[in-house]
């Protein structure tokens, strides 16, 4: 690993910079349409959450990228903790209602709650042995090119495999073909489609 980089655990003084790295990556994506406080909320959730895994990307003493995630079954906390949050991006950006894509993602958010799609912790350890999810990794693209995507793909398989998950998991809309090549190239393999949704999977310790 270069030497100017460091992978570091993420903290709350780390979450402006990082929330902009996320707002750039993902730019007209759907979180990011709701606004900058909802994505440093989002991150914020997994620095605080007991069982989740979020690290930083230090190089040259700047947060250049980040990786989160937690257990299957993390879902219906996140979303009930930030649905607040949510409902007051959909106030102060209330043209992203006319996206349509938006418009699904936060029914679907919305059944979890409702428990019409419980998916419980137990029943994700059944599925492929106890399973966690990558939930977000992003690199701010002023530091493209420096291999921190894989480094910190690397570092969150580490980090799994010790806390001894045997699966981890994923979802990646089907045109963000970079992302793609990235999971591809570090092992993963599709699991499922819905729609322009693509599901992951990587055994670690089999």
């Amino acid at each position: 690993m270069d030497n100017s980089l460091k992978i570091i655990d993420m903290s709350e003084a780390d979450l402006d910079t990082l929330t902009d790295a996320h707002m750039l990556a993902f730019k007209g994506y759907s979180n990011t349409k709701i606004g900058k406080n909802y994505v440093k909320k989002f991150l914020k959730w997994f620095v605080d959450y007991p069982e989740g895994i979020a690290i930083a990307a230090i190089y040259n003493s700047n947060e250049a990228g980040y990786v989160v995630g937690a257990p299957i079954g993390y879902q219906s906390k996140m979303n009930k903790d930030l649905m607040g949050t949510a409902v007051m991006g959909f106030i102060t950006h209330p043209w992203v209602i006319l996206n349509p894509k938006i418009v699904k993602i936060v029914g679907s958010r919305v059944g979890t709650l409702l428990n019409r799609k419980k998916y419980s912790k137990q029943s994700a350890q059944n599925d492929q042995g106890r399973t966690i999810s990558l939930v977000g990794i992003a690199v701010s693209p002023e530091y493209g090119g420096l291999s921190i995507g894989s480094v910190l793909m690397d570092e969150f398989e580490s980090r799994a495999r010790v806390n001894g998950f045997e699966t981890m998991r994923l979802s990646v809309y089907d045109d963000n073909n970079k992302a793609l090549s990235l999971y591809k190239k570090s092992g993963w393999y599709e699991l499922s489609r819905n729609d322009n949704t693509i599901t992951l999977y990587k055994k670690i310790n089999a």
